[in-house]
């Protein structure tokens, strides 16, 4: 069982070639990267991995958006999500 450095690292290795690849499945997870940083990214992977949600589990089984739809969708719900977060500071 690899330790929660290794964990974190193939991570952000799958992420890395999903971006160069220009396939992310994970858009949250790089909308997190973009905005917060890797230390942000550890963040919420930590999270991630002390608490699987049944909503992730839900989302893993839905029909994908359009690439174009999912990457803006992605960037709206995050601005709104952080603009919020911004506010209620």
């Amino acid at each position: 069982m690899p330790t929660h450095a290794e964990a974190l690292g193939e991570r952000y290795e799958h992420l890395r070639r999903e971006v160069l690849a220009r396939e992310v499945a994970s858009r949250l997870g790089l909308a997190v990267f973009l905005r917060q940083g890797m230390v942000g990214w550890m963040k919420v992977q930590a999270l991630r991995t002390a608490v699987p949600s049944l909503a992730t589990r839900r989302c893993e089984q839905l029909t994908p958006l359009p690439k174009g739809l999912a990457g803006d969708l992605t960037r709206i719900l995050t601005e709104l999500i952080l603009t919020r977060k911004e506010l209620a500071s």
